[in-house]
């Protein structure tokens, strides 16, 4: 968030800016968790970067874990198909 960063589309979570809070008492809730339902999260950074690690970590003690999280990177948004 320091740097520029905004969240662009948050669909299926609440609170998506938490994610760049440096507070650890604002963290995302994803509400639908099944494998009929989607879930994205898309960031903007302001400029270019090379992305070394992403740390994703679960404080709730009574919530269920991800069973499966993708990471994608583009250079353009909203990205170009290819066919």
């Amino acid at each position: 968030m320091d740097s520029g960063a905004t969240v662009i589309d948050s669909t299926g979570c609440s609170n998506g800016k938490s994610v760049l809070s440096k507070s650890i008492d604002e963290y995302l809730i994803i509400s639908k968790c099944n494998e009929n339902s989607k879930s994205s999260l898309i960031i903007n950074l302001s400029e270019d970067v090379t992305v070394d690690a992403i740390l994703v970590q679960n404080r709730e003690d009574f919530s269920a874990n991800l069973a499966e999280i993708k990471f994608f990177g583009s250079i353009d948004y909203p990205v170009k198909n290819e066919s």
